[in-house]
């Protein structure tokens, strides 16, 4: 069992790991988050862990602002999240079984020590009125946050509803793909009658038969003039392409993605949410942005659940920052990996909680294994086979 030792040594663990996820039980627990608050590291925290408790959903619940995710939704962390259990210590070696059970890798304990120090320093911040000023600048944020949300939000109402309102459980009963960019989807098979979305560059995809696409990059608008693939990107694009601008954002973004799209006749704008741990993902997306995690993805798959599918499938969705489908050669790409995978863990609990009859799908899965329903393709598998040998 890793055990902390300090304060200084905890703080100086969490600052050493990209993902870390607390485990709060009881005053200690609470105490341990107050102070990660109080003192600006709760932002180094991905989540906060749970465990599942029957009839007790913990969709759209947050701790300081902070999402809690059960630990069934956390499989796809297992191998490569700290956590920190914050507990009375005697709970220790019973916890400590447990997470080793359910396969987690790396965990760290807070010993009783280390829970006398985070009082006494709460008991300094309290008493030097730092956790006053704290308050003071949290509901200035909060109070400019929602003077944002207020100025756009009739903007919103109408731009998403002429983009989705004819979507709303438009796809009952039938198959829907999201199709994303990542390597394995050079093993994916079309699935017949099946509705594809394609996210970015997935259009590339040639033996694919795109009926949507959805986009939110300017890059890949100018990406696309350059290269003459507008005409290319018309035909292979059925219906409509979604175009996403982020809310409460500079129109300069917004302005390259539009200027760079009127060449399309099928070019359809809504409005998405600014990437947040943090956000309330809405069941009407005809009123409220869309969810952003950091992917396109996110924002695609909301809709795909708005349509209420009876089965959900994601191919190419890798969650890996190793190539595309398309590359010659593996690159590494600069996307955050922890945000995504919150996303994919708080769309399951949506999912579950509001399209109970949805089935959500990997196809191929790489980051995601283990989270949704996992299904491998034969070429797949014999590809994993031949790098064996």
């Amino acid at each position: 069992m890793n055990v902390v030792k300090d304060l200084p040594s905890l703080i100086q663990l969490i600052h050493s790991r990209e993902e870390v996820i607390v485990f709060p039980i009881g005053n200690e627990g609470q105490q341990f988050l107050d102070l990660l608050r109080y003192t600006n590291f709760l932002n180094r925290i991905c989540c906060i862990a749970a465990p599942e408790v029957a009839g007790n959903n913990t969709e759209q619940k947050f701790i300081h602002e902070v999402p809690v995710i059960p630990f069934e939704h956390l499989v796809h962390f297992r191998e490569t999240a700290l956590i920190i259990v914050a507990s009375p210590e005697q709970f220790n070696a019973n916890i400590d079984a447990g997470l080793t059970r359910m396969g987690f890798k790396s965990t760290a304990f807070i010993r009783n020590e280390t829970h006398a120090q985070i009082r006494n320093e709460l008991q300094k911040l309290y008493s030097t009125g730092q956790v006053m000023m704290w308050y003071m600048r949290h509901f200035d944020r909060k109070i400019t946050d929602l003077e944002h949300r207020i100025e756009e939000q009739n903007e919103v109402c109408r731009v998403n509803t002429k983009a989705f309102a004819e979507y709303r459980n438009a796809f009952r009963g039938k198959e829907v793909v999201i199709v994303g960019n990542g390597p394995t989807l050079n093993y994916y098979k079309p699935i017949p009658d099946a509705i594809h979305i394609g996210l970015n560059w997935a259009w590339r995809k040639k033996d694919i038969k795109f009926d949507y696409a959805f986009a939110q990059d300017a890059y890949y608008f100018k990406k696309i003039a350059e290269d003459n693939d507008t005409s290319t990107l018309t035909k292979r694009i059925a219906s409509k392409l979604f175009i996403g601008k982020r809310v409460a954002v500079t129109a300069d973004l917004w302005r390259d993605c539009a200027e760079n799209s009127l060449f399309m006749d099928n070019a359809v704008q809504y409005y998405l949410n600014w990437i947040n741990n943090n956000q309330t993902i809405y069941q009407d997306i005809c009123t409220h942005p869309l969810m952003n995690f950091g992917s396109v993805v996110t924002p695609a798959v909301h809709f795909a659940i708005f349509t209420h599918p009876e089965k959900l499938y994601l191919a190419g969705c890798d969650v890996s920052p190793i190539g595309h489908f398309y590359d010659k050669k593996d690159t590494k790409l600069s996307i955050n990996l922890v945000v995504m995978k919150l996303g994919y863990a708080r769309m399951k609990m949506f999912a579950r909680l509001y399209y109970p009859d949805t089935e959500i799908i990997s196809i191929n899965p790489v980051g995601l294994r283990g989270l949704f329903k996992d299904v491998y393709t034969e070429e797949y598998k014999a590809s994993l086979n031949d790098k064996k040998e």
